[in-house]
Parts: structure tokens; sequence; C-alpha cells
């Protein structure tokens, strides 16, 4: 970080602490669900910037160890937002419990290699598994059954022309597991996000094979709520989402220009928002800084949601019996409080 740089942090940083705790004692107490990933930087900008001040918010962000736990705080009314993935078990607790969909969260997208790759062991590569096209036969590992790992892995496969039936899965409950069992060829392959796959495979643990997003797009996480404060309290929701995206729009300016042609462009922004990051991740890590860049996802813009994907996403959990048929994701969906999504570039069939 620079002295210019550094000393512009600490101006608008400071700034941003003033107006949030002004704010505070007045702003309405709310509570928003997420697990702790530098992916979840623009709510933690948000937070500290002060954007959800600006809106009269008072804004906690708690920490969860799994998607379902942050629904079922929804639910219950412990919280009154969750940020996290769409997996089988969440439709089917929203389709019980009353949650709506209101805005993405993190997403891949053809060319931003700053999502899920595909790893394979050094032993499967060897063998020539050198892309997701010649996944069939092979042993995947996902975290559980319905994960958002489950359904990349044979989407993917699907789109390539692999039969999904071919793939075996193997359930490991925890991602560290997953990714365990690859490095040791326990498994063939897996998903692994982004910084964690490059820095396997420097570390000559794992090949990566391919990036998701070149292959589908993904709407991996959303926000959401309960249809109780929507019908109750809508002004609420509208604000937390205005706050929300002003957030999203930092986050794109500090971290995601350029990186789509491999050349990502940092400036102030970047030094602010890692400073904003790292009060929350890798406290004792030297190597934060590089560690926050090469974690970061993309967003939609303003959290614009991909509705198309998340009903495929729906119809897979259906064909595949891990939710009931009777589930109608489009009434778990309120498209109502963000932009809609802009023209998405095609994927490619690299085969």
């Amino acid at each position: 970080m620079t002295s210019r740089s550094g000393t512009a942090w600490f101006v608008s940083a400071a700034t941003a602490v003033l107006i949030a705790a002004t704010a505070a004692d007045a702003g309405e107490k709310i509570v928003i669900g997420t697990v702790n990933l530098p992916a979840t930087g623009p709510l933690y900008i948000a937070q500290d910037k002060g954007y959800f001040a600006a809106q009269d918010l008072d804004v906690e962000v708690r920490f969860f160890e799994s998607a379902q736990a942050i629904a079922t705080a929804v639910v219950s009314g412990d919280i009154q937002f969750g940020a996290t993935s769409l997996t089988a078990g969440f439709w089917s607790l929203a389709d019980k419990g009353g949650l709506k969909v209101i805005a993405g969260m993190l997403a891949d997208r053809k060319d931003y290699h700053a999502g899920n790759a595909f790893v394979v062991s050094n032993d499967a590569y060897a063998a020539g598994v050198t892309t997701p096209a010649k996944l069939g036969g092979k042993v995947f590992a996902v975290t559980t059954i319905g994960s958002s790992l489950h359904y990349g892995a044979l989407r993917v496969a699907e789109t390539l022309g692999v039969d999904p039936a071919t793939i075996q899965i193997r359930p490991m409950q925890q991602w560290s597991a997953a990714l365990a069992a690859v490095k040791t060829g326990k498994v063939d392959a897996t998903q692994a996000a982004a910084a964690t796959a490059r820095g396997m495979e420097a570390a000559g643990e794992v090949k990566i094979i391919g990036w998701q997003g070149d292959y589908i797009p993904f709407q991996i996480a959303a926000i959401f709520t309960s249809a109780a404060l929507i019908k109750k309290d809508r002004g609420l929701v509208e604000r937390f989402i205005k706050g929300y995206a002003k957030g999203i729009d930092f986050y794109t300016e500090a971290f995601l220009k350029g990186i789509e042609s491999g050349a990502p462009q940092y400036g102030p922004e970047t030094d602010e928002a890692i400073a904003i990051i790292h009060k929350r991740l890798l406290k004792d890590d030297p190597d934060f800084a590089n560690k926050i860049k090469a974690s970061v996802t993309y967003y939609h813009p303003k959290g614009a949601m991909d509705v198309d994907n998340i009903l495929s996403q729906v119809a897979f959990f259906k064909a595949n019996d891990l939710v009931a048929k009777s589930i109608d994701p489009g009434k778990l969906i309120d498209g109502s409080f963000v932009p809609p999504l802009p023209q998405q570039p095609s994927q490619r069939n690299p085969g």
C-alpha cells in the first residue's frame, strides 16, 4: 500500500466510521447471516463504509457454519436476512418456511476465473483427465448431496456431453475433506475456490482442468428474507438492498476491473476494501492482501440475480429427487428489489 493510497484510505475509513457511528444511534437494528469468506466482501464494505447507515440501518453481520443454519435462523426470526448458497436443503426449507430470494450474491461467469475451478489429482491428470469432459467414470468429491458442488459438477458434465450418471459422486461433508481426498488421490476430482485451487496447483498437489463459469452460468449464492418481513415492512427490505448494492459497486471497482482479461486494475479502492475484509479474515496471515485478491468472486451489478440459472438449479434438484416435485421456485423468488440481469456472454464448449 503506497503512502498516498494509505492516507486516502485512512481518511475515507475514518469518515465512514463517523457516519456509521452517528447513524447507528437512530438506525433500525437488523441482522444478516452469512459464512465468513472474502467473497462476502460487499456486505462488509456496506457495513464499514456507512452505506447501510445512510439507509438508517444498523446492520450486524453474523457468521454461521452452514447455509442450512442461516436459512433456519431467518425462518425462526432470529435474523432478518440470509446470504448463502442455494442448496437443495435451502429450497426445501424455503418452501416450508416462507423464504424469498431477493438479490444475487457471488456468481460464476465466463472468463472471470474468480469462482470455482475443477481440480483433479495428479494421478487422474496423468491418466488423461485433463478437462471436465473426461470426468465420466471418475469419482468426484462433493460436500453433501444437493450442494452447489454437486449441482455444478453434473451440470457442467451434462453440458459437455458426459452422462451425469457415469460420474461417481462421493459426499465428504466438508469441503476441506473433499480437497484432501483429491490431494491424496483417494478420489479423482472436486471443485475448489479460485485461491485454493491456484495455491494447491502451485504446490504441486492438484491440477486445474477448467473453470465452472466458462461452461455454465451459475448463481452460486443469494440474499433472502422472509415473505412475512416483505409484507410487513417492504421499505426496510428496499433500504437494505440499496445499501448492499452500493457495497457491490465499491467491491466491483476495487477488485473486478480488468479481471476477465487476466490483468486486474487495482487502485486506492482495492487497498481500502482489503483492509475492510482483513478486519474479519486472515488476521494473522502476512500474505493476506494477495490471498484476498485471489479470493474475490464476480457479482452481477446492483445485486441482480440470474433467475434462469436459479430455476435450472431447482429443476436439477427435482430431477435427482433432492427436493419435492411440488416446490415452485417462481413463488420463492421476488425479483422486484434488484434490476434485471444484464446480457451475459455465451458459454463456451471446449469439449
